[in-house]
């Protein structure tokens, strides 16, 4: 997949993708729409339960593989992407007006999602 998306961009383009976060903890709290869950200790390969919840019932579920930093930065780099970029996720001001401040801490904290930045 790597390849595919290098190759589909021009030279100083960009790949941006929302991803798992490889550094984020499993987490079964429904409070922000999505549980996590797999054998602990995560190493790559392993499968990640991931469920999606509206109004505290399951709207779906799949599932996900966890892969390391590494393991992401080794893959892009090995296609050719010259510059690897980990942002994280931050919450809207529209988010926090509606929920509250307080609301996103444990998220903030710890984000289940991480978007990942790769520059030919």
């Amino acid at each position: 997949m790597c390849k595919d998306v290098y190759n589909n961009l021009v030279s100083g383009g960009r790949f941006i993708t929302i991803n798992n976060n490889p550094a984020s903890k499993s987490s079964q709290d429904k409070k922000y729409g999505v549980t996590v869950s797999g054998n602990q200790p995560l190493k790559d390969g392993s499968k990640l339960l991931v469920r999606l919840w509206v109004d505290q019932k399951e709207a779906c579920s799949f599932v996900n593989y966890y892969w390391s930093k590494l393991t992401y930065e080794t893959a892009l780099k090995k296609v050719g992407f010259k510059k690897i970029i980990w942002h994280r996720m931050h919450v809207s001001d529209e988010g926090i007006k509606k929920f509250s401040k307080n609301f996103w801490d444990e998220f903030e904290k710890n984000p289940y999602l991480v978007i990942i930045e790769a520059i030919r």
